[in-house]
């Protein structure tokens, strides 16, 4: 509470959000809103390493509604500043969150904690996208492969193909004798 947020709204808060939290994680960080004419009533985003957490007061203060997003489906966080205050966007794939009237330094802090948390997510974006990618087109083929027992066309001769120096001395160069064709290639005899 370094950049004067209200404690009796970070206390509410604070009270209020620690059911949704996992075991283990703590909120890291509240920005709480100045409206400029009537701020009876202020909205709050808290930051915690696995999410941010929007705090929307309703019913006169009598009732919270909290709108949590997870880090790593974050896609953008866009910090507009103002004169006197700023504006947080926080965009998923299916949700774009809006939290007006922060002042600038509790915006920026905010907008630094999504810095270092994209930073680190980063990373696992783009392992998850190999994953999924090499997972659905790397796959192993295996593949056995056993001669058949029976020769389609007899036995084949015990005499074997000439190589290229016996092919060149003897003059001969068809594919019958030779297992190559015209250009050189390797090609399987003809019997």
């Amino acid at each position: 509470m370094t950049e004067g947020q209200d404690p009796k709204t970070v206390e509410k808060l604070m009270g209020n959000v620690t059911v949704l939290l996992a075991a283990g994680e703590e909120i890291e960080y509240v920005a709480v809103q100045q409206k400029p004419l009537f701020n009876a009533f202020p909205d709050c985003v808290a930051v915690t390493p696995m999410r941010i957490i929007f705090c929307r007061l309703r019913n006169f203060g009598l009732s919270m509604e909290f709108k949590t997003y997870l880090w790593e489906d974050v896609q953008a966080m866009q910090f507009v500043g103002n004169v006197s205050s700023a504006n947080i966007t926080v965009k998923t794939a299916r949700v774009t969150e809006i939290m007006g009237y922060l002042p600038q330094s509790q915006a920026r802090k905010l907008h630094d904690f999504a810095k270092e948390r994209e930073a680190e997510y980063a990373g696992q974006h783009l392992l998850r996208n190999r994953e999924q990618a090499t997972g659905l087109t790397s796959r192993e083929i295996k593949i056995s492969y056993e001669p058949s027992p029976v020769e389609p066309n007899g036995p084949l001769p015990d005499k074997p193909l000439k190589t290229d120096q016996q092919r060149k001395s003897s003059g001969k160069t068809s594919l019958h004798q030779t297992g190559y064709d015209r250009r050189g290639n390797a090609a399987l005899p003809v019997y």
